[in-house]
């Protein structure tokens, strides 16, 4: 049941609502809790211990760093595409395990232990509503970063803030 895994709960919960609502009044909705003037990037529309909704808005041509989040995560494409690439780990640093193509109407999962990127190839802002498991703002300094073209984990002293 849905009901007794939060993550596949807030997944359907994130299908229905695109599903029903539709993406451009979502993507209103979203535009209207942030404030004026906020820079592009993930704005938390809500936030609290059990659940954290961002708004990322992706500049064009953008790539992220190879991280993860250790808390799950729902994404729904409202505009754009956002590329991904999913990671799993190994002795000799970072293998890719999985590439991603969402465009607008589309949603995917990520599980509490997942390392990825990601990457809108438009030259276009994107923008997708993001649904993470727990309080986004109190994990970040559990994350990390892996170095995208060695793809060994950053030491702990030389992390910079995200």
């Amino acid at each position: 049941k849905a009901s007794e895994n939060p993550q596949e709960a807030a997944l359907q919960c994130l299908k229905q609502t695109m599903d029903t609502c539709g993406l451009e009044q979502i993507k209103q909705a979203l535009e209207a809790s942030i404030p004026p003037g906020a820079s592009i990037g993930e704005l938390t529309a809500y936030n609290d211990s059990n659940l954290t909704i961002l708004y990322a808005r992706i500049p064009p041509k953008f790539e992220s760093a190879i991280h993860n989040h250790t808390l799950f995560a729902c994404m729904g494409q409202l505009s754009g595409q956002e590329d991904g690439l999913l990671y799993k780990e190994s002795k000799d640093g970072l293998k890719v395990i999985a590439t991603t193509e969402l465009k607008p109407g589309q949603v995917q999962s990520l599980d509490v232990d997942a390392i990825h990127s990601i990457s809108n190839p438009l030259s276009t802002v994107s923008s997708a509503i993001h649904l993470y498991g727990g309080d986004y703002k109190n994990v970040t300094r559990d994350r990390s970063l892996w170095e995208s073209t060695s793809k060994k984990k950053v030491d702990e002293k030389k992390k910079v803030a995200r």
